[in-house]
Formats: structure tokens, C-alpha cells, sequence
């Protein structure tokens, strides 16, 4: 995962984005990925982890799509905090924890 993030960071710099709009996109997947952990956890616990596993496939989809077609500040911006959901430490990390216990 921290190769994807290094990656990521080089094809915005290459696509054209300033270092602060790739500042903004960093933190954005770092501040959702934070809150995400502990409300996916709470919600997976709660309504069972097989919905969250397959949003967390999902959502990590949509992200690569938005990514693959567009260079809109604004639709990197919405892939980013979709796609934040659906990381390796996505919607599923939280119910693959639970899961391990």
C-alpha cells in the first residue's frame, strides 16, 4: 500500500497538479482513512462485515475509473475520499480485522 501511495503522488505531479493539491489529496485519504476505520469497524460489527468487504472492493474501483478518466482537480478530490474507503486499509480492513479476532 505504501508503493500505491508513492505512485499515486508521481502521476499527480506528472499529470499536472501543484505540490499543495497533492498535499490536500494526501491528507483528504489520510483524514478519511482515520474516521473510516473506526465507523466501518462499529458499522461491520454491527451489520455484518460481508456488505462492508464488497463496498471496500467497490469504492477502491470507482476510485481507479475516476482516476483512468479524468484530471479534474474536483474528481481526483471525490475519487481520493472514495477510494479511502476502499484501500487495502479500506472498508474492509476494519471487517477483516474483526474477522481475525
Amino acid at each position: 500500500m505504501d508503493f500505491m501511495g508513492v505512485s499515486r503522488t508521481i502521476f499527480l505531479a506528472i499529470i499536472g497538479f501543484d505540490p499543495v493539491s497533492i498535499g490536500i489529496l494526501t491528507s483528504l485519504a489520510t483524514v478519511v482513512g482515520a474516521v473510516r476505520s473506526g465507523v466501518i469497524g462499529l458499522l461491520a460489527d454491527r451489520y455484518g462485515k460481508r456488505i462492508f468487504l464488497i463496498l471496500g472492493g467497490l469504492f477502491s474501483a470507482i476510485r481507479m475509473v475516476l482516476y483512468a478518466f479524468s484530471t479534474d482537480f474536483y474528481i481526483i478530490v471525490l475519487a481520493q475520499g472514495l477510494g479511502a474507503f476502499g484501500e487495502g486499509a479500506g472498508a474492509g480492513q476494519p471487517s477483516v480485522s474483526g474477522l481475525s479476532c
